[in-house]
């Protein structure tokens, strides 16, 4: 590079570092555009088979209408883990506690 150039030298060198510029800001936006073309088709190819795999198990719903189900809610599973002392300890005194007590006292008003 020259120290000292011409204003014609600098207008072309401006407009060639504008054009070089350009290029690489229009290359990025090309690869930003592809990867984001590329998620989308993967979303939509996983959608569509999200959708055939629900298409599929509703028609076998509707052909066997008294198919049992094997999936378990996430209420029933915590429900499981996390509650069934306190429903087994709630009906165990419903059926056996009280009726033990009210016969109790029904044999002593009796």
């Amino acid at each position: 590079m020259r120290l000292f150039m011409s204003p014609e030298e600098k207008r072309a060198r401006a407009a060639r570092l504008e054009e070089q510029e350009r290029a690489r800001v229009q290359a990025e936006a090309d690869a930003e555009k592809a990867r984001l073309s590329a998620q989308e088709k993967a979303r939509l190819e996983a959608q569509a088979k999200t959708d055939a795999e629900w298409a599929a198990k509703r028609a076998h719903l509707l052909n066997y209408p008294f198919d049992p189900r094997t999936e378990v809610s996430a209420d029933a599973v915590y429900i499981a883990k996390h509650n069934s002392g306190r429903i087994v300890g709630h009906l165990w005194g419903i059926f056996v506690l009280l009726p033990v007590v009210l016969g109790v006292l029904y044999a002593i008003v009796k």
